[in-house]
């Protein structure tokens, strides 16, 4: 049990994960803010600075990543030696850990030393802590771009692989999330209209829109430098269709013209977000 509060960050491309244990070990915040790190270094700091503003007090501060891998930085040892500057200066107070893998945690002078243990290393910390909880099983972790499948025994990490490429042969990392994922990279084709439908493998839409479409989660999205929003999803998913011409969103359109284009029309689709 921690003597200490504890905060919990993992820098990720997409989003800045963040969570905070009182000094008895009890989970006092959750929180996911959005960081487009590949957008710039300064989105980290704004989301740690964020962050510190909603939490309360700690002493020691433990740092996971994936975010080294984004086009910002020229390699991934770039990206982790600059992810834990920006830590360090943006977490001035009390004790920094980074978590290096099979290495552990290691101070950030030690860290900056084995970026390629540091590197999207956070699979094995949540795969070590499901392995200490319980004796065997399989941890699962979903996130917006990718997903971490990890089997454990006797209480240890059993996964064959460990760095990125040998998590992918071995299916152990899959680049499939639920918000960033290209429609195409899940589905080829999909039935629609009473037939198989293809769809065009271009980047119009991400799974960020299927789940708009399909439920009243709230998510947050990015694609390059634009903010997915509700109005988008309807255009962007037709695009990968092949008729987003034919295809009218009607919040843009009056009551009026709503009539006139109903009338002419041969099938209706998700009229709004409360019919249909």
């Amino acid at each position: 049990m921690p003597e200490t509060a504890i905060a919990g960050w993992d820098v990720g491309g997409a989003h800045l994960k963040v969570a905070h244990v009182d000094g008895e070990g009890r989970m006092k915040t959750v929180m996911q803010l959005p960081c487009p790190l590949w957008q710039g270094i300064g989105h980290l700091e704004a989301a740690v600075a964020e962050a510190l503003g909603r939490l309360g007090a700690f002493g020691l501060s433990a740092v996971t990543m994936t975010g080294e891998m984004t086009d910002v930085f020229e390699s991934r040892n770039e990206g982790v030696r600059r992810l834990i500057d920006t830590m360090q200066k943006m977490l001035p107070d009390g004790e920094i850990l980074v978590y290096a893998g099979k290495a552990g945690f290691l101070p950030p002078e030690k860290a900056v030393l084995q970026p390629d243990r540091v590197a999207s290393a956070n699979w094995l910390a949540g795969a070590t802590f499901a392995a200490e909880s319980r004796s065997q099983g399989l941890f699962v972790d979903i996130g917006s771009t990718t997903s971490d499948i990890v089997p454990f025994r006797d209480g240890k990490v059993a996964a064959l692989g460990y760095t990125d490429h040998e998590r992918l042969v071995r299916c152990e990392l899959v680049y499939t999330g639920v918000t960033r994922t290209p429609v195409f990279a899940v589905a080829d084709r999909v039935p629609f209209g009473g037939e198989d439908q293809p769809l065009i493998p271009e980047l119009f839409a991400t799974m960020a829109d299927v789940r708009k479409r399909h439920s009243n989660l709230k998510v947050w999205c990015h694609i390059d430098v634009l903010e997915r929003s509700q109005a988008w999803s309807i255009p962007a998913l037709c695009s990968d269709f092949g008729f987003d011409k034919e295809v009218l969103v009607t919040q843009f359109l009056t009551d009026e013209e709503l009539a006139y284009y109903y009338s002419g029309c041969d099938l209706t689709l998700l009229p709004s977000l409360g019919e249909g």
